[in-house]
């Protein structure tokens, strides 16, 4: 048990100890705690120089309400309080608070008010080139939608670093510094070894890359990681050189190569030295060594390695030194860097308006982090997050501002959708849950919308109601509705879906998703006209002809004119341009 400080002691001892005091609360060297009780919170942080646990006494119903000056002024030396932040509404009593620490926030506009992706839960990394992120519990989770809802967990435990573009494709290290990688490998994305024919078929489930990693940077066509001896190596796609191991544009593999030029494992990065960074583009690596230096090797027609070379046919396949020199935090290709002085770069978006050399990013801000990608975003060294205003033009970097919330951030990623918040100062935003409509709208503090379960349509039966945002909590009772009568037929929930460029994936957002499976097997591929007519009369509908179709944008009940079909082949996709259609969703 750890030493309680005498003090601490004496100050319980002078507790008013009624028939109403309730139980003390131990706050941990180092912590800050929230007591919360009768509906009064109070943010207590622990920084004593004995190092040692405090023990603070909780009050009774009438000192919290007068403001008991025993709690309120008597705290030891750098024990301090607060009020407490909420995260996600009221905090428990006793409870490890900070204002939401390590809380992953995402935001749909840059004008929204972020929104915690979950509550009471802590992050420790994020991914910042795609959706992922880890938990403190060693558990990673994917998701591939702007705002963080139904992530996915990827197989596996004991993560601590990861680089991904979603759940479809990414790598990740564990704690044991073993290196894994999931999705495309007809490059050779994964690095697993594997040069045969099943290379072409997507890892569904991570793959072990051998050695011990500290690092990694996955990308489309090739990926780049750095070993705990801090030697750098990539694998992949090497038609441009973007492996940086001296060879471009043929194949350096025995067997497996049918098209271009690939590596299914590491190879090592040339010109020695030891790394710290690396990050990859489509065609282009780039990297920062230990002492600081920048290198981009692979295309460079637009400029992509900063090193003031452009034009076509400009691959290099040996890393070429960023133009300008100084030391490096991190560099992107076709994007640009940041320096250690806090200074943004940005060089080689797009080729006509580029620059093949760094140009300082306007504004002023001085940065202790940036995100790459469609949406530039920067953690300002006091953790204010700004973003570019637009995106695929070279100016648009330098106009930057600030996003909606008062966060105090770590870093951000995503391509500039989420961040990592060590805390806020000002009430937070919420998020519609996923399954009601409209989804995923991010709301202003005091705000409100009005959310439907029935798609959005308030026709007969229409069901809404007011959703109303109190600092990052959400009122309402339901995010789903059960099968309006008439609707269920063969264990699924039909809709019907009207007009063009619509998918079955919007109509059941609302209802659990779309049942892929439900739509062949009643009506679709292994179904019956039968089946389709009785779905069709269901829903109110009628035909003066029937027939089966085929149709490859998806497997359903189609009603064209005053004709019905039903999809004859198997489905691949929710989503099809018709006419009309009936979706089969979950119940």
């Amino acid at each position: 048990m750890r030493k309680i400080v005498l003090f601490s002691l004496l100050l319980l001892l002078s507790w008013p100890l009624t028939a109403s005091a309730l139980d003390s609360c131990v706050v941990p060297s180092g912590a800050t705690y929230n007591i919360d009780e009768h509906s009064t919170c109070q943010s207590i942080t622990n920084n004593h120089a004995s190092g040692s646990d405090i023990m603070v006494p909780t009050k009774t119903a009438t000192e919290w309400s007068s403001g008991g000056t025993a709690f309120l002024n008597a705290l030891p030396a750098n024990v301090t309080k607060a009020a407490c932040s909420a995260s996600c509404g009221a905090v428990t009593s006793c409870s490890a608070g900070g204002g939401g620490e390590s809380n992953l926030y995402c935001w749909a506009t840059q004008a929204a008010y972020p929104a915690p992706m979950s509550c009471g839960e802590v992050w420790t990394h994020m991914s910042k080139t795609g959706p992922c992120a880890v938990k403190d519990d060693g558990t990673l989770w994917c998701w591939d939608n702007t705002l963080a809802t139904t992530p996915t967990q990827i197989p596996g435990n004991d993560w601590m670093f990861v680089s991904a573009d979603g759940q479809s494709q990414g790598c990740a290290i564990k704690t044991d510094n073993t290196l894994w990688c999931w999705g495309p490998d007809n490059y050779g994305q994964c690095g697993d070894g594997n040069a045969g024919t099943t290379a072409t078929v997507p890892h569904t489930a991570p793959v072990q890359v051998a050695g011990s990693w500290k690092f990694v940077a996955r990308g489309d066509n090739q990926t780049c990681g750095i070993k705990t001896d801090d030697t750098g190596w990539c694998w992949g796609y090497n038609y441009y050189g973007q492996l940086g191991n001296g060879i471009g544009s043929i194949c350096h593999q025995t067997s497996g190569c049918t098209t271009g030029a690939r590596e299914h494992g590491p190879v090592a990065i040339v010109g020695g030295g030891t790394w710290k960074f690396v990050s990859v583009a489509s065609r282009t690596s780039c990297g920062v060594k230990t002492d600081g230096t920048g290198w981009c090797w692979g295309r460079g027609d637009s400029g992509e390695r900063g090193d003031g070379v452009s034009g076509a046919n400009k691959a290099v396949s040996s890393p070429k030194a960023i133009s300008g020199g100084g030391t490096w935090l991190e560099v992107y290709a076709a994007v640009g860097g940041l320096k250690t002085t806090g200074v943004a770069y940005k060089w080689g978006t797009t080729a006509s308006a580029g620059g093949a050399t760094p140009s300082v990013i306007a504004g002023g801000h001085l940065y202790k982090s940036i995100s790459p990608g469609s949406k530039f975003c920067g953690v300002r060294t006091d953790g204010a997050i700004y973003c570019a205003s637009g995106s695929g033009s070279y100016t648009y970097y330098d106009t930057m501002s600030p996003v909606s919330g008062g966060l105090n951030a770590e870093t951000a990623g995503m391509y500039g959708r989420c961040a990592l918040i060590n805390s806020r100062s000002q009430p937070m935003g919420c998020r519609a849950p996923w399954g009601i409509y409209p989804t995923g709208p991010t709301v202003a503090p005091g705000g409100s919308f009005t959310a439907y379960l029935n798609g959005g349509t308030c026709a007969e039966g229409c069901t809404s109601e007011t959703r109303t945002c109190n600092d990052g909590v959400l009122s309402g009772t339901y995010t789903t509705r059960d099968c309006t009568a008439g609707q269920s037929i063969g264990g699924y929930c039909w809709y019907l879906l009207g007009g063009s460029d619509k998918s079955c994936d919007t109509t059941c957002a609302p209802h659990g998703g779309c049942n892929l499976t439900g739509t062949r097997n009643y009506v679709g591929s292994s179904g019956t006209n039968a089946n389709c007519v009785a779905v069709l009369q269901a829903l109110g509908e009628t035909a003066s002809a029937a027939g089966a179709g085929s149709h490859t944008a998806g497997a359903g009940c189609y009603i064209t004119g005053n004709y019905w079909r039903r999809n004859t082949t198997a489905a691949t996709t929710c989503e099809v341009e018709e006419d009309s259609r009936a979706c089969a969703c979950n119940l």
